[in-house]
């Protein structure tokens, strides 16, 4: 069916992000797991690229935006090519397919700093 989403069931965290991962001498330990989920992976990763790629940096200096903003996008590029090289059916063209569906719901979550970000993209998709 055109316009249908990936489906599937995995374990979702839903609010991945570089925040939400502790270093510890045992190694690394993913927490706040209070938006966890079964569902699409894509829909997962979909959500973590948006983050990473358009999360609000609210109260930071612009040169601290503007270094953080690099460091995110290098983290993003590490997680999609580790995302599809450990799970090759998770596609690009499937993950985009989500991007929509999760900027439309991340618009719910009411964060000021990217409403007109996240509006433009929806639109324009």
């Amino acid at each position: 069916m055109r316009g249908a989403l990936p489906r599937g069931m995995a374990l979702c965290h839903f609010d991945y992000h570089p925040d939400q991962v502790l270093l510890t001498a045992a190694g690394p330990v993913i927490i706040d797991w209070m938006t966890a989920f079964c569902g699409p992976a894509e829909a997962d990763v979909a959500r973590t690229a948006l983050l990473l790629k358009h999360g609000a940096l609210p109260h930071m200096p612009w040169l601290v935006r503007q270094i953080v903003g690099l460091i995110r996008k290098r983290i993003l590029r590490v997680y999609l090519t580790e995302i599809q090289t450990h799970a090759p059916g998770i596609t690009a063209d499937r993950i985009n397919a989500w991007l929509v569906p999760i900027a439309a719901a991340r618009l719910a979550e009411n964060i000021p700093e990217e409403r007109e970000l996240l509006l433009r993209l929806v639109a324009t998709r």
